[in-house]
């Protein structure tokens, strides 16, 4: 798998995350269309991660440079996945609110809680 086709699927998630995003008005559609936009990023930083470094560089000089080298797009990934974790938990506790109160869960309805 060369790193064009894995910038291409990871575009693909990128483009079909912004228009769920836009075009849908459930919140929970909209928070997997979230999720699908960040697994793009990190499929993205990981796959340049993977092929920007040289085997022969790894192989041949073991360090502790080299090893964060090696795994600081794995650790971003780790990261992002986890930031975003946080934030779909943050968002599902908003949505359980809302179809309490409101018995919907539309972005439309969000501008009602304001009081």
């Amino acid at each position: 798998m060369t790193l064009d086709i894995v910038l291409i699927f990871s575009s693909a998630l990128l483009s079909i995350g912004i228009f769920g995003l836009l075009t849908r008005k459930n919140i929970v559609i909209t928070l997997m269309s979230l999720e699908l936009i960040f697994n793009s990023v990190v499929l993205a930083v990981i796959a340049f991660t993977r092929y920007s470094i040289h085997e022969d560089f790894i192989l041949n000089s073991l360090t502790n440079e080299n090893i964060f080298h090696v795994l600081s797009g794995n650790i971003l990934g780790i990261f992002i996945i986890s930031v975003a974790a946080g934030e779909t938990a943050l968002a599902l506790a908003l949505v359980l609110a809302l179809g309490k109160f409101k018995s919907t869960v539309e972005l439309s309805d969000l501008s009602e809680m304001k009081n």
